[in-house]
């Protein structure tokens, strides 16, 4: 159930478990989608499962992470029963940066809400096999989309997360009624906007689910500003979409891109505010938000820690086996029964009317925190949906 990244069509996400009765306010299912394996090393690839933070950019690659790898490695740990001691792979080599990162993250198991992710840490083969397959079909409706991996041992000990969100709206936000064109793609958009066609309350409403943390200047502010700062306001822009549940933040920026995806993200987090009652944190009639609809499906396997030796009290010595990632992220009006009347958003100007037509980052942070759970950096349409066909 797998195939080369940029590809699609397959079964539709679920949420609930075997014992559970569906969640009706979220997660929300998912269309029908296949998972796109996407080899995050692979010098051709148009887009990079992340296994940390610290990978660089790369003109034309869109960048996807999931923080749920740290809980694998946490199930890991407390399944040795003591910190693991991990040989290095050869000569003086240091322990494994993937490793390091994992360890450090501040992410666990009260981060965020287990509807939208499972983690595991166990050996290839015997009974955690049933246990991986019951808690995919879970989260992606499907079987794990990666099989086993070649060559391994059946004593290896597999980490693997999957991570599935698709954010509700409520009230929903707007959706465009034609595709537009992004990265040479059409493509279905979404955003906040107030249209004359459309009855004051459902504005109202819909303009409660926006926070706009950057920027926030007044006009007499703009007067004093320099040129730099100018540019900025211009040119760069962090929206909250607030969800309807609380437990998640979703976040949309439009800024240059850092060194590498840690520091792209850690440039967005600076601009949050904290002030949710500052008169320009909220888009007037004239302003708004107009974007793409984000669709990822990915799975990758990381050999960074495939074979590495680590010793405990509890399992004494073994062999590290891969990290599995698979990651399913929809980003959309989140619940709206039909489209929206729309309007013009060119670049930004004046009212602040923020169109997504450069590269952009989406985060997802754990409630009330600057704490990131998923990111993408977009920068093609492999990671947008794709408008049907026109007949």
């Amino acid at each position: 159930m797998s195939q080369p990244c940029g590809g699609r069509p397959a079964a539709p996400a679920v949420s609930g478990s075997p014992d559970q009765p569906p969640r009706l306010n979220y997660p929300v299912a998912m269309p029908p989608t296949a998972f796109a394996v996407c080899h995050h090393d692979a010098p051709d690839a148009r887009v990079r499962v992340c296994p940390h933070l610290d990978v660089e950019h790369r003109p034309g690659v869109s960048l996807v992470w999931a923080g749920v790898s740290a809980i694998a490695w946490q199930r890991l740990v407390h399944l040795a029963g003591a910190p693991l001691e991990m040989a290095p792979a050869g000569g003086s080599e240091v322990a494994a940066p993937l490793a390091q990162a994992l360890g450090a993250s501040p992410m666990d198991e009260t981060t965020l809400d287990p509807a939208y992710w499972a983690a595991w840490a166990a050996p290839l083969a015997g009974s955690s096999a049933e246990a991986l397959q019951q808690e995919s079909r879970r989260l992606f409706g499907v079987d794990w989309p990666l099989g086993a991996p070649a060559g391994a041992g059946p004593d290896r000990i597999a980490l693997r997360s999957g991570f599935a969100m698709h954010p509700r709206f409520d009230p929903p936000l707007a959706r465009a009624p034609f595709p537009q064109s992004h990265h040479g793609s059409q493509v279905p958009c979404f955003g906040v906007w107030w249209s004359p066609d459309e009855p004051e309350s459902v504005w109202q409403s819909r303009a409660t689910q926006a926070l706009v943390h950057f920027p926030r200047y007044t006009d007499a502010e703009l007067v004093d500003l320099s040129d730099e700062e100018i540019d900025a306001a211009y040119n760069r822009f962090v929206v909250e979409l607030r969800a309807a549940d609380p437990g998640v933040r979703v976040i949309v920026a439009t800024l240059p891109a850092g060194s590498t995806l840690a520091r792209t993200i850690d440039r967005a987090l600076s601009l949050l505010q904290e002030d949710d009652a500052h008169p320009r944190a909220r888009f007037s009639a004239d302003e708004g938000l107009f974007m793409p609809v984000i669709d990822i499906a990915c799975a990758a396997r990381s050999s960074e820690l495939a074979d590495r030796v680590i010793e405990s009290p509890s399992l004494g010595r073994a062999r590290l086996g891969p990290l599995d990632q698979v990651i399913r992220f929809r980003l959309d009006d989140g619940g709206a029964k039909a489209p929206s009347p729309s309007r013009s958003f060119g670049l930004m100007s004046p009212p602040r009317r923020f169109s997504c037509a450069m590269p952009f980052l989406v985060l997802v942070l754990a409630r009330r925190s600057k704490l990131p759970v998923f990111a993408a950096w977009v920068e093609n349409a492999e990671v947008l949906a794709k408008a049907p066909a026109s007949r």
